[in-house]
Order: structure tokens, then C-alpha cells, then sequence
């Protein structure tokens, strides 16, 4: 599926192309609270933007929530998210290793569900190098004992990108806790693992906890 929207501006007509990835990259990503808690509604909501029901959006997204969340009782405006501040830390900390836009461009095409959430690929046209020194990229190299601990319906930070660092760190523990989203939010489990592993470095921790939360059935549309 790829839907190429077209907008009539000053400097003329802007085309927006987003395809399967990026769109459900970007109902992944942005759902609020938590990805762990909306997963299931997704058959639902893609089948109603196909019916042109776009109120499930607001359900799904939790708009009410998020207005009685962020925005204070005595506010006279609503509170916009700061985007450019936090812009300013990303790309900052990236010092001179900022992705070039042939870079970045050629990023979105090997995988587009990259402009759902990746706020780097953007930080090749967003303002100048910070004062970090190159070697803040280098590929980590340790046979230090380590634990990764990755929620399966984190879309920002899954357990296969943790695939390269293995290969560098060979006692890397990777942990994947079922129908958690990112870092495992409000699961026991991690704290099992993390003071396991703490306890002795060396030893493989019992991950038996990981699969304690159960995923939910699908919802679909009429249900």
C-alpha cells in the first residue's frame, strides 16, 4: 500500500509518500499511553481509515487522555510538543556523525518504517554539527558480561538491532519480554532479570518470567 499525498504550497506543490511501513510504523510508534496497551486495535483502525471512519483515530491515539495528561486545568492554550527542542539534543549529540541527506535518504528507501519514529534521518537538514567528538559511534568491542532487555512490540528499538552488538560483545544476554513495548514498561520481569544478572555478571539469568504477560486477541472492525 503506498499513498502519495499532494499539498499546493507557496513554492509550489509538495507530495507526501507514505507507504505501509512508515503508516503503521507511525500508529505503532506515536499511540499513548503505550504501544502494549493499543497493539490490538490496530486490524480495527486500519480498516476504518479505509472507511473513511476517522474518529477511531481518537480512540486509538487516546486524544482525551493525552489532553487531560499534558495539558494543566488552569491552561489557557494547549501545550504543543516541543519537537525542535528535542531535535536540538538528538542531532546535537551526534556531533559530526550526522547523517548526510544522501544518507538519510537512502536510509528511508532500504527501510521507510524509518520516518515513523527515527528522529535522526531528519537530523541531516536540522541545524549544525554539536561539539561531540567522532569516536561516540565506534562500534562498542567487549567481552564484558552484558544484558539487553527489549519489549516485542517496541518499534523504536526491537531485539534485532541488537543483532550487530552481539556480534561484538560474544557474553551479550538478549532478553525479549512478550507484548511489551519499550523497555518492558511495568513489568516485573525486568527487575527479575536486571538484579539476577547483577547478582553474578557471568551466569545466564532465568528469563522464564519473560513471556508472563499474554498477548491480546485482535479487535476488528464492528467487533
Amino acid at each position: 500500500m503506498t499513498t502519495v499525498a499532494s499539498e499546493n504550497t507557496p513554492s509550489g506543490k509538495l507530495q507526501i509518500r507514505i507507504d505501509g511501513a512508515t503508516l503503521l510504523a507511525t500508529l505503532d510508534y506515536a499511540a499513548n499511553p503505550s504501544i502494549e496497551s493499543r497493539y490490538y486495535q490496530l486490524p480495527k483502525v486500519l480498516e476504518a481509515i479505509k472507511r473513511g471512519d476517522y474518529a477511531a483515530l481518537d480512540e486509538y491515539f487516546g486524544l482525551e487522555e493525552t489532553d487531560s495528561l499534558f495539558i494543566p486545568e488552569n491552561a489557557t492554550s494547549e501545550l504543543p510538543y516541543a519537537y525542535g527542542h528535542n531535535l536540538a539534543h538528538i542531532c546535537g549529540d551526534l556531533g559530526k556523525n550526522r547523517p548526510t541527506p544522501t544518507e538519510s535518504i537512502e536510509m528511508i528507501h532500504r527501510e521507510p518504517a524509518l520516518m515513523g519514529f527515527s528522529a535522526v534521518t531528519f537530523c541531516a537538514w536540522w541545524g549544525e554539527d554539536g561539539d561531540v567528538p567522532p569516536s561516540i559511534n565506534t562500534d562498542p568491542a567487549s567481552d564484558v558480561p552484558a544484558l539487553a532487555v527489549f519489549g516485542q512490540l517496541d518499534s523504536c528499538c526491537g531485539i534485532r538491532w541488537s543483532q550487530p552488538l552481539a556480534l561484538a560483545m560474544p557474553n551479550l544476554q538478549r532478553v525479549e519480554l512478550q507484548a511489551q513495548g519499550h523497555v518492558g514498561t511495568g513489568a516485573d520481569c525486568v527487575q527479575e532479570l536486571v538484579s539476577a544478572f547483577l547478582d553474578v555478571p557471568s551466569r545466564r539469568v532465568n528469563d522464564s518470567c519473560k513471556n508472563e504477560v499474554q498477548l491480546r486477541p485482535w479487535v476488528f472492525y464492528g467487533d
